[in-house]
């Protein structure tokens, strides 16, 4: 009878050590997951300030696309009243050389 006393005894102990081991690996996992978890927030946390960043960075690439086409249609005025020099230049010069 005493194996027989021994045998629960031993099953408990065994089962009470199974359990400690898997509650062990448990909190591991967990611990594992809420690290990363907290690096997840702080990726998100540069990620939305880098989103930020873009929208600043968006309302000035706006302004100088205006800037710029404004600069155009300005050249394009230019370029015309210098053809247009060009030509009365040229009808100077016939009239000097004759």
């Amino acid at each position: 009878m005493k194996k027989s006393d021994k045998a629960p005894k031993t099953q408990t102990i065994d089962s009470a050590r199974e359990t400690r081991v898997l509650l062990e690996k448990i909190y591991s996992d967990v611990k594992t997951i809420a690290e990363g978890q907290t690096s997840n927030t702080q990726r998100l946390d540069r990620i939305e300030s880098a989103v930020s960043e873009l929208g600043g960075l968006k309302s000035d690439v706006e302004m100088i696309k205006v800037a710029v086409m404004d600069t155009n249609q300005r050249v394009k005025v230019i370029e015309k009243k210098i053809d247009n020099h060009e030509i009365r230049i040229t009808k100077l010069e016939e009239k000097v050389a004759v």
